[in-house]
């Protein structure tokens, strides 16, 4: 019987892919395999792949170099949990006769996160609302509600209710190989009603409001921006207030960050940000400025 390969049947793993998690997700893993595992793998028979040849492999990804630097630990991890993906799916189909183990992750180093502070997040928010324009008004969702830029990019006028002062999230806008593609939110948790406040009412007003406006808000058109555009745009408004060069995504974990320090409960930021579990809240999205945790030890101090 002639051997066979990861390659024989990893299209059967790509096909699954694709009607189990989001295009985005799927195109990711399989960029991994074609970049990094197909690489490795391919002149080794599937009846060989054992513990000790993925351990191996877990040591070469480490000397794998892009760009002339080293592959960081949080890419390593994902083409370690690639590989698992791809060999259980084998295992479950019988391509594989043992079930594979990949043990260890490769520790990450929790670096200091770059975001704006509270006085740079105030000059932001007074620079989008006195030029308000549909994007700036986009910035100043970010700001204020922790939304994902996909989220923010694929709102129509139809999800919000004025009356009731909700936002309704039910998509997201993300770019494939093939084009724009609307879709379902990251996860289930993702779908979800976010109250509004009367400052974002009020901004949402001076952009034409329509409840019966079928248009995406940041551009009031059929047609969406890219979150790449509003990237874009954003780096430049940062670059215009003299603020630093952080990313659109920072203003997320500012929003969550600033909630936890005013003393809002866990679940609710948690809700708000669409977020599977707390703990992702917590250990991710939440950084506590030095002041802050200075301010937590003075009251300690002085309840002696």
């Amino acid at each position: 019987m002639a051997k066979k390969y990861i390659y024989d049947y990893i299209e059967d793993w790509k096909n699954d892919l694709y009607v189990s998690i989001k295009m985005s997700s799927a195109e990711t893993y399989i960029n991994v395999y074609n970049t990094i595992i197909y690489n490795y793998f391919k002149n080794i028979p599937l009846e060989c792949i054992s513990d000790i040849i993925c351990s191996n492999f877990q040591n070469y990804i480490k000397t794998i170099k892009i760009n002339d630097k080293n592959m960081s630990n949080s890419y390593c991890n994902l083409v370690l949990i690639t590989l698992k993906k791809i060999l259980n799916f084998f295992y479950e189909k019988s391509y594989l006769s043992k079930k594979i183990k990949i043990v260890n992750k490769i520790v990450k180093v929790k670096k200091d996160f770059n975001m704006l502070s509270q006085l740079e997040c105030n000059k932001l928010f007074n620079y989008l609302s006195e030029n308000l324009n549909y994007k700036n008004f986009g910035i100043a969702l970010g700001l204020l509600t922790g939304l994902r830029i996909g989220e923010i990019c694929a709102l129509k006028y139809k999800n919000i209710d004025i009356i009731t002062k909700m936002l309704v999230i039910e998509t997201t806008l993300q770019r494939g190989k093939d084009g724009i593609h609307i879709s379902s939110p990251k996860t289930q948790t993702s779908y979800r009603r976010i109250p509004l406040t009367d400052k974002l009412v009020k901004l949402i007003l001076s952009c034409n409001y329509n409840e019966y406006n079928e248009s995406y808000i940041l551009t009031n058109t059929e047609k969406p921006i890219e979150p790449r555009s509003l990237r874009r745009y954003f780096k430049w408004v940062l670059k215009e207030n003299d603020l630093p060069d952080v990313t659109f995504h920072s203003l997320r974990h500012a929003f969550a960050t600033k909630c936890i320090e005013m003393g809002f409960d866990y679940k609710s930021v948690s809700e708000i940000l669409g977020h599977s579990s707390i703990g992702t809240t917590m250990n991710l999205y939440v950084h506590p400025d030095i002041s802050v945790k200075r301010n937590y030890l003075e009251r300690l101090s002085n309840s002696f």
